[in-house]
């Protein structure tokens, strides 16, 4: 088996970071411009316009396309686990891991490790 430096580190030394014990569950939404004056509107969005308490983690980019990170409380995972099903540009962390983890800055994969 052959293993980057990359992979050791990311799925064997580094932790999962979470903001709180209420928000553990982390979300990629593709192609998604957020300014950096703009993250309190789209947290207060979901709530208002959606019902789901989420947090910003971050943002980057893969071959020029934005990606945000947040994360959803734990309380509402159920109920937005339904409304991402219903979306093509919302993925678990996770999963956009796997499918990208290759194509992912070094610092975005350290610091946001696969955690299941």
């Amino acid at each position: 088996m052959n293993l980057s430096m990359d992979d050791l580190v990311v799925e064997h030394i580094i932790p999962c970071i979470k903001p709180s014990k209420q928000y553990q569950q982390k979300v990629a939404w593709l192609g998604t411009i957020l300014e950096d004056n703009q993250i309190e509107d789209m947290e207060n969005w979901f709530l208002n316009e959606l019902g789901f308490h989420v947090k910003y983690a971050d943002k980057f980019e893969i071959n020029e396309n934005p990606i945000v990170i947040f994360y959803v409380r734990d309380d509402d995972l159920e109920r937005f686990a339904m409304f991402r099903l219903k979306t093509d540009d919302m993925k678990w962390w996770e999963d956009f891991y796997d499918w990208e983890h290759v194509n992912m800055p070094s610092e975005i994969k350290m610091k946001y490790p696969k955690c299941w």
